[in-house]
């Protein structure tokens, strides 16, 4: 075959014919050459990628025929119905930029990134969309090795700014080399990205150990799974999806818990301070706030912490690593619900004994006063209207973003958290009924209870008010 007939065939077949529907193509051709000569050849060039190895080697062949294998895209093996184009629209909808590096020839790999959605028909022959890795090294002026202060090496380009414009639009990097992929994930973590990289094989164990997140393929090299943070063992991309659900899940229960968290220690202390101010002695007793805390720590962590992941953690942005856990949303909340139940507690340390009844000095209580009890009953409604402020809080919680306004969606999601609240309400219920001296409390009417709960139950409104608070008008 002369070069004509090798571009015509290269053109024709294995890029027009096989490429562009997703088959790798493979040429079977031979020549005959006598041991010796062959030896000679593998000691001058032991690298047989070498240009000129190559020229000797794929001179005066003759062509037996090219076969095609096709590697269908797989179906996710917990749901056959879905396919990894799905997922990888589901990791689109959360901000997740998908590139596919690819040893595979350019049409080849391009066409199978169309058929996976990574990039659409109509943008895959845009400038920078779709390339080789020779034309990409080309580009950047070149990948080179920069010794860094400490000592290790590190991959840059040349040329950073034509990076910046290409990354910005890469999705497909066909016939690519180890250090492709290892300059690519280097080079979008210098611009502030975080990267996860997906790999099986020696080449890719760089890359898997330099990236943010290393998945490893559950079939692949033992070196590869050495250097990777995680193991898929399915082999399947969506199940890289279920671990960016999770861990944005995670993250999302963290801040619910630091909500709560900040929201009754503020109220508490400032509370206790106060009316031990103008009370002369603290509401609650050393039981009392045993009783606070471990609602506070330990429920409150099993309750918030154990919501599973759902769709709209996958559409949340993803978090940048100088970002602040506290959000602006979140520190609003904090403030008006500390308010609203600090309000609260003053009205019923100052109003709950005309409210309900039993009127005494507060500052100064009569000895009458306290042999009937009087001043037991007021503490214990100040004690139960705090402990229902916070039940109610762990529903505001659930919701962090500003645009999360039904405080009360997906109730049924998870069944820790109901069990743990409602169970809490039963607790306090009885505690106060029946604690009597041990947890110096008194029983109070069932009227008594709805009223405190209701008084609680405000911090619903004054959650959807914020909510609802125009972004202009809360700064």
């Amino acid at each position: 075959m002369n070069s004509a007939q090798r571009a015509q065939l290269l053109k024709d077949v294995v890029d027009n014919e096989m490429g562009a529907n997703g088959i790798r193509p493979f040429a079977y051709a031979y020549k005959e050459m006598s041991l010796g000569d062959f030896e000679d050849l593998a000691l001058q060039y032991e690298d047989f990628k070498n240009v000129e190895t190559r020229e000797i080697l794929e001179t005066d062949l003759e062509l037996v025929g090219i076969f095609g294998m096709r590697d269908e895209l797989r179906n996710s093996f917990k749901d056959s119905n879905k396919t990894v184009a799905e997922d990888i629209k589901f990791a689109n909808k959360g901000k997740i930029n998908v590139i596919m590096v690819s040893g595979d020839n350019l049409q080849t790999a391009k066409s199978c990134a169309i058929e996976a959605s990574i990039v659409s028909e109509s943008k895959a022959s845009e400038e920078y969309v779709c390339m080789t890795g020779e034309t990409f090294r080309t580009l950047v002026g070149g990948i080179r090795e920069v010794e860094q202060p400490n000592g290790s090496m590190k991959l840059e380009f040349g040329d950073p700014r034509r990076f910046e414009t290409i990354i910005a639009k890469l999705k497909v990097l066909a016939r690519a080399e180890p250090n492709d992929k290892l300059a690519l994930v280097t080079g979008i973590q210098d611009k502030g990205y975080l990267v996860a990289c997906t790999g099986e094989g020696l080449n890719d164990a760089s890359s898997l150990k330099q990236a943010n997140v290393g998945f490893a393929m559950g079939s692949g090299c033992e070196l590869a799974k050495d250097q990777a943070d995680m193991i898929i063992l399915d082999d399947n991309f969506g199940s890289t999806m279920v671990a960016v659900s999770w861990g944005r899940n995670i993250y999302d229960n963290v801040k619910k818990f630091l909500q709560f968290q900040m929201t009754v220690n503020i109220t508490c202390c400032v509370f206790t301070v106060v009316a031990s101010l103008f009370y002369g002695r603290s509401p609650f007793s050393v039981l009392h706030l045993l009783w606070i805390n471990l609602i506070m720590d330990t429920f409150a962590a099993l309750a918030l912490a154990t919501e599973p992941p759902n769709a709209d953690n996958l559409k949340s942005k993803p978090i940048k690593a100088t970002q602040m856990i506290m959000s602006e949303i979140m520190w609003r909340q904090i403030l008006t619900q500390c308010i609203y139940q600090f309000v609260v507690l003053l009205i019923m340390l100052f109003l709950a004994p005309l409210m309900f009844g039993f009127p005494y000095m507060l500052f100064s209580p009569s000895i009458e006063d306290v042999a009937a009890g009087k001043v037991l009953k007021h503490n214990t409604i100040i004690f139960t209207t705090f402990v229902y402020l916070q039940l109610c809080n762990f529903f505001n919680c659930r919701k962090l973003g500003a645009t999360e306004k039904n405080i009360f969606e997906g109730f049924f999601n998870n069944f820790i958290f109901l069990i743990i609240v409602f169970g809490l309400f039963v607790a306090q219920y009885f505690l106060v009924q029946l604690g009597g001296v041990l947890f110096q409390v008194v029983a109070l009417e069932f009227w008594i209870h709805a009223c405190c709960l209701a008084f609680a139950s405000g911090s619903f409104l004054v959650c959807l008010g914020i909510k609802y608070t125009p972004e202009e008008l809360a700064k």
